[in-house]
């Protein structure tokens, strides 16, 4: 029989100081249990089991960074819990089954099993229709890998990292109805082993999908079907995705303001992207930085609102495409823009440089660049550094005249 009946989370807390036993305290009345035994090095959880939670609304961080728990709570009644954000959180342990838990009411499950290293049980019978937040969910749980396709995510909005780092993960996800999301950012970043089908998804209302399969290296599936026409940032999206070379020419992306970095080491990408209206862009550094393969007409790009080209064709073995045509004329820097692209020798003459402040290292070991730059206004330079080195085949009389 339960000896201690405390009001409050704080009256609760101090019998935890006092190392009541848990079994001795009678939690019906509690209706917060947030940061609970956050970074706890209890190791005895004993009688937790018979708390009765059936009051509790939040469970937030409840055992984030609890070293040793690992305990039995599946007929805890959750069926009152709107908040299970960070709950298991850093739970390095944790390997229980609740997979009974009534989770229908939960708004929050953000970061709810982020860091949770060994989790991996069943989590198929929950009622998650209710969730609107799986930011970070399973963030470097590097062990999940269970079914959860049949959940019900119809309400949530943010998923942004919410796959990040489970690197265990490969999962059908393509019946999951994601209309209302607005956030993907990292969903898929170093998700290594993921390649499932998703091109069904709706993705009409997201605005943000930032390193969406950064570092999901075998990531290749198609995504031509999807409507990106409210994406505002594609930076990262498929940087070091090493096997991603599908077709989304037909996308829109007439919204998006950064590609930084998007193709970023997509060692086979070779995709026609001609038809993109990137009119809104204002950086696309990095954006084909290694992606060795990449050798596609982008002549008709509207360039006339970027201002950061810097790396931009740099390590682009391949690629040997006319970009005289680019409205350059708002653009600050070009740093590293051709560095080490081995095959680039077109005409630049037509670009207006008057506003770039750093040229350094621009063609950088282009070995085969030798184009006249001699009308080129580098009067805004400040840093021409390291400029034309190792391009070996570049004659000096076609450098740019400091003005």
């Amino acid at each position: 029989m339960s000896k201690y009946t405390p009001k409050n989370k704080y009256e609760l807390k101090d019998l935890l100081y006092k190392e009541v036993p848990l079994g001795e305290i009678d939690t019906s009345l509690i209706t917060d249990m947030s940061g609970l035994f956050f970074n706890s090095w209890e190791d005895d959880f004993s009688g937790i089991e018979k708390w009765n939670v059936s009051n509790v609304t939040n469970m937030s961080s409840m055992f984030y960074g609890a070293k040793y728990f690992n305990h039995n709570i599946s007929a805890w009644d959750t069926s009152n819990v709107t908040n299970m954000s960070k709950m298991f959180a850093d739970s390095k342990k944790f390997d229980r089954n609740i997979n009974s838990w009534n989770v229908s009411k939960v708004k929050n499950m953000s970061g709810m099993f982020k860091g949770a290293s060994k989790f991996d049980s069943p989590l198929d019978n929950w009622d998650t229709s209710s969730v609107e937040d799986m930011s970070n969910m399973f963030c470097n749980a590097a062990k999940f890998k269970q079914d959860i396709s049949e959940w019900n995510v119809s309400n949530v909005k943010n998923m942004s990292g919410m796959f990040k780092g489970a690197s265990k993960f490969d999962r059908p996800l393509n019946n999951w109805n994601v209309s209302n999301v607005e956030d993907m950012s990292n969903i898929f970043c170093n998700a290594v082993k993921f390649n499932q089908d998703i091109n069904s998804w709706n993705v009409s209302k997201v605005k943000n999908m930032s390193g969406m399969f950064n570092g999901a290296s075998r990531f290749d599936s198609p995504l031509d079907k999807w409507d990106v026409g409210n994406v505002e940032d594609m930076s990262d999206m498929f940087c070091s995705a090493a096997s991603f070379d599908q077709d989304i020419s037909g996308w829109n992306v007439s919204k998006v303001k950064n590609f930084e970095a998007m193709f970023k080491k997509t060692e086979k990408f070779n995709q026609a992207l001609y038809k993109w209206d990137i009119s809104k862009a204002k950086n696309i550094s990095s954006m084909f930085e290694g992606a060795e393969a990449f050798n596609r007409d982008i002549r008709t790009w509207n360039t006339s609102k970027v201002t950061k080209m810097e790396a931009v064709f740099k390590e682009t073995h391949a690629f040997n495409q006319c970009l005289n045509d680019w409205d350059t004329s708002n653009v600050v820097s070009m740093v590293s823009m051709f560095k080490g692209a081995k095959s680039f020798n077109q005409p630049l003459d037509k670009w207006n440089v008057s506003k770039v402040k750093s040229f350094a290292y621009m063609f950088y070991e282009a070995y085969r660049f030798n184009h006249p730059l001699t009308m080129w206004d580098t009067s805004s330079a400040g840093n021409m550094e390291c400029m034309f080195y190792g391009s070996q085949l570049f004659d000096k009389k076609n450098k740019p005249i400091m003005r």
